[in-house]
């Protein structure tokens, strides 16, 4: 995944800033993230609205995620 994300045809597509690494799982940003009490929790009901405000998303979910298996996730 971070190969394909790091590619810049895709960073361009996205609209990513060519300077920056995709990282898969930045144990900085997640223990910061902890630390506010931002811990796991559903923000799919979110997501709708970020959409229908024009906000861009990619959400990725690997095939073999130990938090939720893919037959569980849902579309919105």
């Amino acid at each position: 995944m971070e190969t394909y994300m790091n590619k810049p045809e895709v960073k361009k597509q996205l609209g990513a800033p060519a300077d920056i690494t995709f990282q898969s799982c930045n144990m900085q940003i997640n223990q910061a993230f902890l630390l506010q009490g931002d811990g796991m929790h559903n923000a799919g009901a979110l997501l709708p609205e970020l959409v229908n405000n024009g906000i861009r998303l990619l959400l990725y979910a690997g095939e073999a995620d130990m938090r939720k298996s893919r037959s569980k996730q849902r579309t919105i």
